[in-house]
């Protein structure tokens, strides 16, 4: 399952808000529930409502410490390079990575045990490059991510 630094988003329901995707679901850090998370897809910010309310600041730093290490590790680049990275941010790399999880495990049963994921005219495409004997395939699908 994918996490960012023991962060994972379990419980995912995806629907289509008035302006793009909307994502739900429980939030937990090192395997404990500790918040709901809401972004109705309608353009406002994303609810994170907070199970243990006399924890939420402990929870919160921690969020914020997360938030730290990630965009340390891996700072945004090119139009995004001036942002200040949030908890927000940080969630919706968290649901891009369960995005991307969930369609190499689909490539995967299809005999494709690699999958290359790159731009092409700001468009996100996975590429299968080599199935299990090594043969390149030349099977490459756009997905719907542009930037």
């Amino acid at each position: 399952m994918a996490s960012i630094f023991g962060l994972k988003l379990k419980g995912r329901r995806s629907f289509m808000g008035r302006d793009w995707q909307g994502n739900q679901g429980n939030l937990y850090l090192d395997e404990k529930k500790i918040a709901w998370y809401n972004d109705s897809g309608n353009g406002g910010p994303a609810d994170i409502d907070f199970y243990d309310i006399s924890g939420r600041k402990e929870n919160e730093a921690k969020l914020e410490e997360i938030v730290k290490m990630y965009y340390k590790k891996y700072p945004l680049e090119e139009q995004y390079k001036n942002l200040e990275p949030d908890v927000e941010m940080l969630i919706g790399r968290l649901i891009e990575l369960m995005d991307d999880e969930k369609q190499y495990k689909k490539y995967a049963k299809q005999g494709y045990p690699v999958i290359d994921i790159f731009l092409i005219k700001n468009i996100f495409c996975l590429g299968m490059l080599r199935n299990a004997f090594g043969i390149i395939v030349e099977n490459i699908k756009s997905i719907s991510k542009t930037l």
